[in-house]
């Protein structure tokens, strides 16, 4: 993650990460053959490829050394294949929060 701070306390940060996810349907799962006839076969779940970028602006209070920062971050992750039998998903989280950090500085360094 790449994470700048301007001299007047504005932030910004700019990430990505890879993923996979497992899921498993809550029940019981059936499949369809040629012929027609259904028959239950085992829940051995769906491996799910994640892609998310996140994209974060916030501004630092140093409050008595130690940094409290409220942000707002935007999150979209692209999930490949979707569990809904489309080729991918896009789905998107928004954030608001406040990062307190717990340490002093040293050297200009939290």
């Amino acid at each position: 993650m790449w994470r700048r701070t301007a001299s007047f306390g504005l932030n910004g940060e700019v990430g990505f990460g890879l993923g996979l996810r497992h899921t498993f349907f809550p029940g019981s799962v059936y499949r369809v053959d040629d012929a027609g006839d259904w028959s239950q076969v085992a829940n051995t779940g769906q491996l799910h490829a994640v892609l998310t970028l996140r994209v974060g602006l916030g501004y630092d209070l140093d409050l008595a050394g130690r940094a409290v920062t409220p942000f707002v971050r935007v999150e979209p992750h692209l999930e490949a294949p979707c569990q809904l039998g489309m080729p991918f998903n896009l789905l998107t989280h928004l954030q608001l929060g406040v990062r307190v950090g717990l340490g002093t500085r040293a050297g200009g360094v939290r």
